[in-house]
């Protein structure tokens, strides 16, 4: 009776392992379910949230001109990125300044784009002009994309540039005078400088430089718009002048300026100068010729004019004499 009870409850212990096996396994499995789905989930929402946001930026620009003057038009390079492994599709890009400072040249500024590939760029080109009239300095220019995804959602992205523009410099060098002279003598160079343009030139310099005079140079200073600078050098003659060569220009007037950002610039004019030769043989008569001695020319007329007066007054009197 002891013995049945014995294997009775060995039996019911055994039943009970089992059972508590059967839960341990049971709670694994599920444990491992849970760690497989956010390992998915993990994996997977990444590219989810990047196909259902695809971002759209501009990766650089390029400007047909080297420099952009106020009143040109100029060409406007835009590289897209699309940024996302998806393509994107739909595209509208809208390039605007907030003043209308950099306006397009004809339309309305926009392009369509039917796609852009997933990590691909896209080139596209505006045709535009910076206003008449503008100042000197840098101006934003917003670039706006509107586009959708492969599902069709629209989406919206905008970035801006900074242009500088310029305003055009032009110089003009009249009223060049000089002197004649001889080889050593100082020649005289006058000239004005004349701001033509519509910015301010900085910094202006005048030299003179060639064959026939030494090199000299000048500091003007700034001159504003529609104003002139003088020019006024005293130069060393060095050369005589080959007027079977006038036609050649050996001698030059050079304006050099700045522009607002520091850049230089310059103005070369030819000038003409008629130099002779020293005539040593007229100075050698000089230097030989004998100083004349005796009373000077003046001196003689004095003396003549004394001795008619004395005549004339001994003749008068002498009739005075005769008369009485």
């Amino acid at each position: 009776m002891k013995g049945e009870k014995m294997m009775a409850n060995k039996s019911e212990w055994k039943n009970q392992q089992s059972k508590h096996q059967r839960r341990n396994h049971h709670l694994r499995e599920i444990i491992l379910a849970i760690l497989v789905v956010l390992s998915v989930a993990v994996t997977v929402c990444p590219y989810t949230a990047q196909a259902a946001t695809p971002k759209v930026l501009v990766s650089g620009y390029k400007v047909s001109a080297a420099t952009i003057y106020s009143g040109d038009n100029f060409n406007l390079i835009l590289e897209i990125l699309n940024t996302s492994k998806n393509k994107v599709k739909n595209m509208k890009v809208t390039v605007a300044s907030e003043g209308g400072e950099i306006i397009p040249v004809s339309g309305t500024g926009s392009v369509y784009v039917a796609e852009i590939a997933g990590n691909e760029t896209s080139e596209q080109t505006f045709s535009m002009q910076a206003a008449a009239g503008l100042e000197e300095k840098t101006y934003k220019l917003s670039v706006k994309m509107e586009y959708e995804n492969t599902s069709g959602e629209a989406f919206e992205m905008e970035d801006t540039l900074y242009l500088p523009v310029y305003l055009k410099q032009r110089v003009s060098v009249t009223d060049v005078m000089t002197d004649d002279a001889k080889v050593g003598d100082e020649v005289e160079i006058t000239a004005q400088v004349n701001n033509l343009g519509e910015g301010m030139l900085y910094n202006v310099n005048a030299r003179v430089e060639g064959k026939h005079v030494e090199k000299q140079e000048t500091y003007i200073g700034n001159i504003d718009t529609g104003k002139s600078g003088n020019v006024d050098l005293l130069v060393k003659a060095i050369a005589v002048t080959d007027f079977d060569e006038m036609a050649k220009a050996e001698d030059w007037i050079i304006v050099t300026y700045e522009d607002r950002n520091g850049n230089k610039h310059e103005e070369k004019v030819d000038v003409s100068f008629y130099i002779e030769t020293v005539d040593y043989e007229d100075l050698e008569v000089l230097k030989e010729a004998p100083e004349k001695t005796g009373p000077a020319t003046w001196q003689i007329l004095l003396i003549c004019a004394c001795v008619l007066a004395v005549g004339v007054f001994v003749g008068v009197t002498i009739n005075k004499k005769r008369s009485r």
